[in-house]
């Protein structure tokens, strides 16, 4: 801050020498060149984007002024219209220099984009609608009022209301410049030093309340320094101060860092030549800045493009390995439990299976139990009879009679598991096996099959079942059978001795008696129709 002094105060003692002579022009030059330094060294100083280019715009306006004066005094010295709009065009950096510190210190929160965006926009379209008053004063004069026919436009004139607007806009937007860096700053030393940008801010009042008294620092009658010289000062020097604080991160203070820390890191320009290393980081060769390389077991050197090079670190991946090495194990661990459970679920599968046939096959054992006993006792009467050598034959061929229903059945129980339907040639070749087997005694059958697709599975259950309990109780009696199976039911013709059935056959039957003769009818409808 006194490195700014000193510079604003020999560039107004330089003025005040030069003043109407030929060297007065080279007062401008420093001026400016002053500005377009300091933009320069901003570019290069400041690490976030955002800020950066901010600030260099806050910069750039600052030689922005001092261009407009230079042309107005120099340039255009003599010319009332050209000279009077670039004074009006004084106001562009005036009204944007604290516009653009205010969009800087909003740049600081860098999670408040969206209200960032509209504070940007609000107070840019306010600057600039005053702007515009400003550039148009020459038709409604509401911020400069001149006399009729702008004589002596630059010494007598009299402020409107709109430039009293311009200067509350202008100290408003920068003080709330100010309000908002003391509330974002995050950084304990910037807090505590935070005073520090004041002073310019204090220093940039005073001058204006002495300007506005008409008692500005003089010397041999003359101002040393000049409103805009001030204004310019002031808020680079805010700026400089917020930098110098820490309140702004900058590319300064490395050999510092560097020294001090701990971490292996080390900064090279593009060409790969060390600028900043740290006391703990490895020389490395021009292969190794290539790339990411891996320097030995736990170590892998890193690197990141930034402004004018590369930045180098070293990564201690120890603890990354031994957590690869644990996941590892645990990777190992679960492939053997999870080869467990599996091994355990096929085990729990293949019970599963068991357990099921082995209820199916005590299912059909139940069903067939009744028969299966008559085999067990006809078997037991044929040994008697082949040792007597009499009606051996006869017992044999009921046997099979009886054990052709047992197979048929049992295979259409197990067909029928877990199905609802079954296909009607099932059923045709159980009963047509059982004809074939009943044949063999000496009775005479037919059959006729009509039905096509398929039927419910309890319905052909239980008309195989009711055909055999029928063709059981005629027995002996039993001369003839004929079996017609058509979509809608089974018919069968039984002849022989008129018998009584069981009440429950009888009911699940339609059976009508002619002579000799019994005709029975079972619907193949009920609960599941023939498809």
């Amino acid at each position: 801050m006194i490195l700014f002094l000193l510079l604003l105060f020999l560039g107004g003692f330089f003025d005040v020498l030069n003043r109407n002579t030929p060297m007065q022009t080279l007062t401008s030059v420093y001026y400016v060149s002053l500005a377009v330094a300091y933009a320069g060294r901003l570019s290069n100083r400041i690490a976030d984007g955002r800020m950066r280019r901010l600030l260099t715009a806050v910069a750039w306006m600052i030689v922005i002024f001092f261009l407009l004066r230079c042309l107005k005094y120099y340039a255009f010295h003599g010319n009332d219209l050209a000279g009077r709009m670039l004074w009006y065009l004084y106001y562009f950096p005036m009204l944007f220099l604290p516009t653009i510190s205010f969009w800087a210190a909003l740049a600081m929160d860098a999670d408040g984009k969206k209200i960032f965006e509209r504070l940007r926009a609000l107070t840019g379209i306010v600057s600039g609608g005053l702007l515009a008053c400003v550039l148009t004063n020459d038709l409604h004069q509401m911020v400069f009022r001149f006399l009729p026919g702008l004589q002596n436009w630059d010494s007598n004139y009299q402020y409107g209301l709109v430039y009293y607007a311009v200067a509350a806009w202008t100290i408003l937007i920068f003080a709330g410049s100010v309000v908002v860096l003391t509330k974002k700053c995050h950084v304990s030393l910037g807090k505590r030093l935070f005073w520090v940008p004041l002073i310019p801010v204090g220093l940039g009042f005073l001058y204006s309340f002495l300007y506005v008294l008409g008692m500005p620092p003089k010397w041999n009658g003359i101002n040393v320094v000049e409103f805009p010289e001030v204004a310019s000062f002031v808020v680079a020097c805010f700026w400089e101060c917020c930098i110098c604080i820490g309140l702004i991160p900058s590319n300064e203070g490395y050999d510092e860092l560097f020294n001090n820390s701990d971490l292996a890191v080390q900064i090279t320009d593009a060409d790969g030549n060390v600028k900043f290393s740290s006391a703990t980081a490895v020389r490395l060769t021009k292969e190794q800045m290539n790339a990411d390389v891996q320097l030995n077991e736990n170590t892998v050197l890193r690197r990141a493009p930034i402004r004018g090079g590369f930045v180098y670190w070293q990564s201690d991946v120890s603890k990354l390995n031994a957590l690869n090495e644990e996941l590892k194990e645990l990777e190992e661990r679960l492939s053997e439990e999870t080869e467990l459970i599996r091994l355990k679920n096929e085990d729990q599968i293949k019970r599963a299976a068991i357990d099921e046939k082995n209820r199916v096959y005590d299912k059909i054992a139940e069903a067939v139990r009744t028969r299966s006993q008559k085999i067990a006792s006809l078997a037991q009467m044929a040994e008697e009879q082949m040792a007597e050598n009499e009606g051996y034959q006869e017992s044999m061929r009921w046997i099979c009679f009886y054990g052709t229903f047992l197979k048929r059945f049992a295979n259409l129980m197990l067909l029928a598991e877990g199905h609802e339907t079954l296909p009607v040639v099932e059923l045709n070749l159980a009963t047509s096996e059982t004809l074939h087997a009943l044949s063999e005694l000496g009775v005479s059958v037919s059959k006729r099959d009509e039905s096509e697709g398929e039927i419910a599975s309890r319905l052909a259950l239980n008309a195989y079942e009711t055909l055999q309990r029928m063709l059981e109780c005629m027995g002996e009696n039993l001369r003839g059978v004929y079996v017609r199976l058509t979509k809608a039911e089974c018919k069968v013709v039984l002849e022989g001795e008129r018998i009584d059935f069981p009440e429950d056959l009888a009911a699940a039957v339609s059976l009508q008696w002619e002579d000799d003769a019994c005709y029975a009818r079972l619907s193949l409808l009920e609960g599941g129709e023939v498809r």
